[in-house]
């Protein structure tokens, strides 16, 4: 891992060729200038997750916990590394990405299981308001307009 530049200032940089030399060469070749504004817009998309993923984990967790009441000890019984996490006052900082994204994984599923079993409405506005925003959420890492 270096200082500088950062993965996001390479993969802004990688755009700006894109757009400033690229684009202007392949203009008048359809397909390329169609493949060439999709890979620009898909180094957005990277960009958008580096910048916000640890953020919206964050924002999801915090969302989600309080949703699953009980059923949350079952959520960490099935990693012993997790098994002295509290959930009820989490420090996101101690855990690493893969372990944060593992247990969100683990929460949506055992929601989702919840609200086929339980029957849950949209009528019930606290799950209804958690995965609006985390719809909106997941949809502005791929298009930022939606969210505007």
């Amino acid at each position: 891992m270096q200082d500088k530049p950062t993965s996001t200032e390479l993969l802004e940089a990688i755009q700006d060729f894109l757009m400033k030399e690229i684009m202007p060469t392949v203009k008048d070749k359809d397909l390329l200038s169609f493949k060439t504004l999709i890979s620009w817009n898909m180094l957005g998309v990277i960009i958008r997750e580096i910048k916000q993923e640890e953020p919206l984990l964050a924002k999801e967790f915090s969302s989600i916990i309080p949703l699953l009441g009980e059923k949350e000890k079952n959520l960490l019984s099935q990693n012993p590394k997790l098994s002295n996490f509290n959930l009820n006052s989490p420090d996101l900082s101690e855990l690493s990405l893969i372990e944060k994204k593992e247990i969100l994984l683990k929460a949506n599923e055992l929601l989702a299981k919840t609200i086929r079993e339980e029957k849950i409405l949209p009528s019930n506005k606290e799950v209804y308001h958690h995965i609006m925003e985390t719809l909106k959420d997941k949809l502005s890492i791929s298009n930022p307009r939606y969210g505007l």
